[in-house]
């Protein structure tokens, strides 16, 4: 099923969208589209230490990389 923004933004409460970085603030007038919300990815991700294998976030030995490390 597809919701509108008008039915998207009635159920803002509920979806409890929120960010940690308080410079990122979740913002309905500029992340809700017509029939969709866009989330951003955060500035931190993890990385497989294995090519090939299939990533479980649950089970696999995962190497933390932050961009943000490395700026000058």
């Amino acid at each position: 099923m597809y919701l509108s923004d008008v039915d998207l933004r009635k159920l803002l409460d509920d979806l409890n969208i929120h960010t940690d970085d308080p410079d990122e603030k979740f913002n309905p007038d500029d992340q809700i589209q017509p029939c969709s919300i866009d989330l951003r990815l955060d500035y931190v991700f993890w990385k497989q230490k294995k090519v090939g294998a299939t990533l479980d976030l649950s089970r696999s030995k995962l190497m933390k990389i932050d961009p943000r490390a490395h700026e000058d």
